[in-house]
Parts: structure tokens; C-alpha cells; sequence
């Protein structure tokens, strides 16, 4: 029965936390702003061009 617990747990887990493609593909398709990227995403860049420092972290998943 406690194993049966954990198993549950795990997958409400694990299906609520987004991977990093999804969040690359939403940021694509501008469901999300760019700053919510960078935040999902755990990008510490402080400047500007925001849009562009996802960019290209991301395109390491938009050619694969």
C-alpha cells in the first residue's frame, strides 16, 4: 500500500513539472513572454534582448 502512495505522488510529480522543449515551444509560438521562458527556464541573463538569450538556449531543441 506505501508503495502504491509514492507511485501516485511521483506521477502527479512528474506530469506537473514542464520539460524544457515544451517550454522552448510554447515561447515559440508566444503562448508565453519571453521573460516567463527565462524564468521556467532557470536563464540568469539580467540585460536586455531577453528574447534572443532563448532563443538561443533553444535551439538546441529545434534541431533535435
Amino acid at each position: 500500500m506505501r508503495r502504491l502512495f509514492f507511485a501516485f505522488i511521483f506521477l502527479i510529480l512528474l506530469t506537473g513539472c514542464q520539460s524544457k522543449r515544451d517550454i522552448c515551444t510554447d515561447s515559440a509560438l508566444l503562448n508565453i513572454t519571453c521573460g516567463e521562458a527565462k524564468k521556467k527556464l532557470g536563464l540568469k541573463y539580467k540585460g536586455e534582448g531577453t528574447c534572443g538569450v532563448v532563443a538561443n538556449y533553444c535551439e538546441f531543441f529545434y534541431e533535435n
